[in-house]
């Protein structure tokens, strides 16, 4: 069996229908609550060595990333790991990793893609 983990929010609708989606496809998956459990720079890191953008790992919506007024654009892979490590809620989710594969399940269904 591979070995699959999913970042998530408890409190975010998607996360949870991920979750379920997940159960229904029995697939066995470590759950990993990234707001109690920060994520370190090399777990950052490998999520983006298994195919997630760098760009695509900041929520833009978040209040938190509007108030530092930057252009995700002009932000490199560095950078962005730097914004994440400083505040985990910048972080989007859910980020699915099955195999040696990751991807942000936005729609859910997208988890489908890597199964």
């Amino acid at each position: 069996m591979e070995k699959s983990s999913l970042i998530y929010n408890p409190n975010c609708s998607k996360c949870l229908a991920s979750v379920k989606l997940l159960a229904e496809k029995q697939v066995a998956v470590e759950l990993i609550e990234y707001l109690d459990q920060a994520l370190s720079r090399q777990q950052l890191r490998d999520l983006i060595h298994r195919g997630v953008s760098p760009k695509d790992m900041i929520r833009t919506s978040e209040p938190a990333f509007q108030a530092l007024n930057l252009d995700i654009e002009s932000l490199t892979e560095t950078d962005i790991i730097d914004l994440l490590l400083a505040d985990s809620r910048l972080l989007q989710r859910p980020i699915f990793t099955y195999a040696d594969r990751s991807i942000i399940a936005r729609p859910v269904e997208r988890l489908l893609e890597i199964l």
